[in-house]
């Protein structure tokens, strides 16, 4: 049985139906909240209401719905996971096309609709990568992404959520995401298809390191933030083990019981130059390790999942249960 949470809020999730946005809700719902979730069509509407929360249809850009939504629902926190669509582990990177001409204009639609609203709590999901090349980055460490309109993009939007939630005088929580997997990635999934046909992948640098954090732990994170309001604070939420892209993949592709994958090293970059997005191959490039020791102190927070190893075997294990589930 799930506890409830001790005070019940009022809680509007931007990008609901993303994966991260289905399992935020999910959890918040359970922790016996009030959530309404912001999506794009009626179709993923209708997914959120089974989940027990409302939903509202509205373009995260359009300032004119966005206010309209947030007037109606009048939330006392606002959670913003759009940040979170670049959140990638497919080697292609396809979600970073157009990410900036979404990300920028949905920041200040939101900060417009928030003041609108009244709401008295932001939440922003940003990137822990935006350390760059950086080793035990804490929250005091500068950013110094790559060149590249996302990663500004994305730069640009922690900056203008800062300055706007202070100017409107809403209190403000930034946390840093390391990259989201577990039983939930579509990414994950496709992966195991690649792997099934015994296609290599571009895994970047061998010994380059990247920040990993399972779902489970990433919503829990949120959750702490969402209940506790720590305002004025910025929190780094990785699982603390940071390993090579190409260790992780062929981790997953051993607990799949696959061989190892291929890598398609760096030196083949111009051959595949079209068919992997710019960004991708300079967020495989970067070799960041990030502390999430603040987190942990400040608010109890303890991933489950500390260890890839561990979070990778549990998600192979739950798809090896709904599969068994599916053929009774």
């Amino acid at each position: 049985m799930v506890k409830q949470a001790t005070l019940v809020k009022n809680i509007f999730v931007t990008s609901g139906a993303g994966e991260l946005g289905r399992v935020t809700i999910r959890q918040l719902v359970k922790r016996g909240h009030r959530v309404t979730g912001q999506v794009e069509s009626e179709e993923d509407a209708v997914t959120l209401r089974k989940l027990g929360a409302e939903a509202v249809v509205a373009n995260p850009r359009n300032i004119a719905q966005l206010s309209a939504a947030l007037s109606k629902v009048r939330p006392e926190v606002v959670l913003n996971l759009i940040p979170q669509e670049a959140n990638t582990l497919l080697h292609d990177g396809h979600n970073w096309q157009n990410f900036d001409l979404t990300l920028l204009p949905a920041t200040n639609a939101l900060l417009t609709a928030a003041k609108v609203a009244g709401v008295k709590f932001l939440i922003h999901a940003s990137s822990a990568f935006l350390y760059g090349n950086t080793h035990a980055a804490t929250e005091e460490s500068p950013l110094k992404p790559p060149s590249g309109a996302g990663f500004t993009a994305l730069v640009e939007a922690e900056k203008a959520i800062a300055s706007g939630a202070k100017n409107h005088q809403i209190p403000l929580s930034l946390l840093r995401l390391g990259f989201l997997y577990g039983p939930q990635s579509r990414d994950l999934s496709l992966y195991e298809d690649s792997f099934n046909l015994r296609r290599p992948y571009y895994a970047g640098p061998a010994n380059n390191l990247s920040n990993f954090l399972h779902f489970e732990d990433a919503v829990n994170a949120l959750v702490l933030v969402v209940e506790k309001q720590p305002a004025g604070e910025i929190f780094n939420v990785v699982d603390g083990s940071p390993v090579s892209f190409g260790e992780f993949m062929d981790t997953f592709a051993h607990y799949l019981g696959k061989p190892r994958p291929g890598h398609i090293p760096p030196a083949a970059k111009p051959l595949i130059n079209g068919f992997i997005f710019s960004a991708q191959f300079k967020v495989l490039e970067l070799s960041t390790s990030v502390s999430n020791a603040k987190i942990s102190q400040n608010l109890g927070w303890k991933p489950s999942y500390p260890d890839y190893k561990v979070g990778l075997e549990q998600t192979v294990q739950n798809w090896k249960g709904d599969v068994a589930k599916a053929k009774l």
